[in-house]
C-alpha cells in the first residue's frame, strides 16, 4: 500500500455541488433557475475522482467511457459510491483519501480555524487589536467578517479563502436531449474561479497496490470534473502524508475540538460545548453502483440505470471550533465524531478532528 498525492488543478471556470434540480410532480429532476457552485469539491466528490483514476489506469475494465468488466471494476474501485447509511460502502483498492487541502507553488495549505484572526482573553471572550492599537470584543451579534474561512501553510502564511477563490457568473438556457434549447427554462449559474495562478486542490490517498497506479505517473491527464465536467490538470505522485492541525499562531489555553473537515455530527454536540464558533455546511451526494449504473450523464430518481441523489444532510463545517471546560466533556464529543458508526465518513476524509486536550 502507497500514500499518493493526488493534485488537481482547474483549467478554467469550475462547478462543485449546489442544488441544480429540483424534483417535479412526476418525480423527474428540473433544472433550478439559480445555482451557485460550492467553493470546493466536497469528499465524495473528489472519492469519485480517485475511482475514475483507477478505472482509466486499468483498461481491462474499462474503455474509457464505460464499464466493461463490471465484476473485476468492483474489485478495484469497490462496488457503490458513498452512502451514509450504509457503513460497508467504502471498499476496493481505496483505503482511504485525506480531507481536501490545498497547494500553491509547492507548499501546502490547510483550512485554519474560523476565529484563527481572534485573540482569547481567559476561556470566554475573544477580541481584537486594531491598527490603532485599541482592543474590540468580539460580538458574534456583530457578524464578524473576520470569522470565515482562511488557509494556513507551514511556513506560518495565512491567507483568506474569499481572496483565492472567486465567483464566476454564467447565464444560458437548459437544453434538450437533442441539443435543442428549452423553452423558458433561461437559468443563472455562479461559477468559481481560481483568482491566482498556481492553486490546486489537493488530496492524499492510501491505496493498495494492484489498483495499476505507477510508481511515477507520466501521463499529462486532463479530465472533466464537477457539476460542468470543466477540465482539470491531475497529477498523481507519490508522497509523505500531508501534516494537518493548527496555525502556530493559533493560541488557546483552553480545551477545543477543531474541525479539519466538515463531520456528520447531530445538533447535540454544541450540548456540552462552553463556547462555539461554528456553522453548518449543506450536503448531498450523487448514488451510483457498478452494477447497476450505466448511465452516469443522467439524474433520476426512477431509473436505476441512472445517477440518483441522497439524502440532505447538515454537517459541521470544517474550520468550526468547539471549546470545553473539562476533558470529560472534550473527550465524549470527541468520541460521537470518530465513533465506529462514522468510519466509512471517516475513511473518505469526513469527521477528522484536531483536539487539545491540555489546559495551558
Amino acid at each position: 500500500m502507497a500514500n499518493y498525492q493526488i493534485k488537481l488543478t482547474p483549467v478554467d471556470t469550475f462547478f462543485f455541488g449546489g442544488e441544480k434540480h429540483t424534483i417535479d410532480k412526476d418525480g423527474n429532476y428540473e433544472t433550478n433557475y439559480f445555482v451557485e457552485s460550492n467553493a470546493y469539491p466536497q469528499q465524495t466528490t473528489l472519492l469519485g475522482l480517485v475511482r475514475y483514476y483507477l478505472l482509466l489506469k486499468n483498461s481491462k475494465v474499462f474503455d474509457g467511457k464505460k464499464i466493461t468488466d463490471k465484476t473485476e471494476a468492483a474489485k478495484i474501485i469497490g462496488n457503490t459510491s458513498f452512502d451514509y447509511n450504509n457503513v460497508k460502502c467504502v471498499d476496493g483498492k481505496i483505503q482511504s483519501i485525506s480531507p481536501l487541502y490545498f497547494s500553491n507553488k509547492g507548499e501546502n495549505y490547510y483550512f485554519a480555524p474560523f476565529d484563527q484572526d481572534f485573540l482569547m482573553d481567559g476561556d470566554t471572550q475573544f477580541y481584537k487589536i486594531g491598527k490603532d492599537g485599541k482592543r474590540t470584543n468580539y460580538n458574534a451579534k456583530d457578524h464578524y467578517y473576520d470569522v470565515c474561512q482562511r488557509l494556513f501553510s507551514a511556513k506560518g502564511d495565512i491567507r483568506k479563502f474569499d481572496d483565492i477563490v472567486k465567483t464566476a457568473p454564467q447565464v444560458g438556457n437548459e437544453k434538450a436531449g437533442n441539443g435543442e434549447t428549452k423553452d423558458n427554462k433561461f437559468y443563472k449559474q455562479m461559477s468559481k474561479r481560481m483568482v491566482e495562478p498556481g492553486w490546486s486542490f489537493c488530496i492524499d490517498a492510501e491505496i493498495e497496490d494492484g489498483a495499476g497506479v505507477p510508481a511515477k505517473d507520466k501521463d499529462s491527464l486532463f479530465v472533466p470534473f464537477g457539476g460542468e465536467k470543466s477540465f482539470f490538470k491531475l497529477e498523481v505522485e507519490p508522497k509523505d502524508t500531508a501534516s494537518f492541525g493548527v496555525p502556530v499562531s493559533f493560541k488557546r489555553t483552553i480545551l477545543y475540538l477543531f474541525c479539519l473537515s466538515d463531520c456528520f455530527v447531530g445538533a447535540d454536540i454544541l450540548d456540552k460545548a462552553k463556547l462555539a464558533v461554528n456553522r453548518y455546511v449543506s450536503f448531498r451526494n450523487l448514488k451510483t453502483t457498478v452494477a447497476n449504473t450505466d448511465k452516469y450523464s443522467g439524474l433520476s430518481g426512477l431509473d436505476p440505470a441512472q445517477m440518483d441523489r441522497s439524502n440532505r444532510f447538515n454537517l459541521l463545517q470544517r474550520g468550526s471550533v468547539l471549546y470545553f471546560d473539562n476533558k470529560t466533556d472534550l473527550d465524549a464529543a470527541a468520541g460521537t465524531i470518530a465513533n465506529d458508526d462514522n468510519q466509512h465518513c471517516i475513511n473518505i476524509g469526513f469527521n477528522k478532528t484536531f483536539i487539545n486536550n491540555q489546559n495551558k
